[in-house]
């Protein structure tokens, strides 16, 4: 694992018109290089009953060691590969931008995922979701958005959003951006960059 993000770091920006030359295909295949063998997810639900929902737990025990999945929880969530490794579950999620800062838009950074992101004017760094948003920062996300859906909330259950006779109601969803310039938000010129990415060489 720590020859695969050694060697994840020279990956290069690819436009993402070709799917075999995106950012994902590259990771993937990058990760059969250093000796992971791929199973889908209709595999792995094979492995256990169809009844069972495949969760973090599900996929540790029915994966064997070496394995690893693509969207394990479909192409729209995260993370977008879950690797079993030393009988643990690595995830990773793959960004790729034309500037400086990948695009969280309704996931912020989770804590324990490693995160792959190639840019067309810098290249690639890796980090950990905890290294670039602390548990502060976190909890007060979390705090906010149960104080903002308590407000929806209180409105949805009004006579007036009720009975409105063409079924409006309203629905939040979460946008978690980062703004403050490159001094803040240049993830190759801020001076964690190293910090963050030996951080996710060295826990291999």
């Amino acid at each position: 694992m720590k020859s695969f993000f050694e060697e994840v770091l020279k990956i290069e920006y690819t436009s993402n018109t070709f799917k075999a030359t995106d950012h994902e295909s590259i990771v993937n295949r990058l990760l059969v290089k250093h000796g992971y063998n791929e199973v889908t997810k209709e595999e792995a639900q094979m492995r256990v009953s169809k009844k069972v929902r495949l969760t973090d737990d599900v996929y540790l025990k029915c994966l064997s060691e070496g394995e690893f999945v693509p969207q394990p929880y479909g192409s729209q969530n995260h993370p977008d590969f879950m690797v079993k490794h030393n009988n643990k579950l690595v995830k990773i999620e793959c960004k790729a931008s034309k500037g400086n800062a990948p695009t969280y838009n309704t996931t912020a950074p989770v804590s324990d995922s490693i995160y792959i992101f190639t840019s067309k004017k810098y290249g690639t760094t890796i980090f950990y979701g905890c290294d670039v948003l602390d548990e502060e920062m976190r909890e007060s996300y979390k705090q906010m958005e149960k104080e903002l859906w308590d407000v929806v909330s209180r409105y949805q259950e009004t006579d007036l959003w009720k009975n409105n006779d063409r079924g409006f109601s309203f629905y939040m969803r979460n946008m978690f951006i980062q703004s403050g310039g490159g001094k803040k938000c240049n993830y190759f010129t801020h001076p964690d960059r190293k910090y963050c990415e030996q951080q996710v060489i060295d826990s291999f």
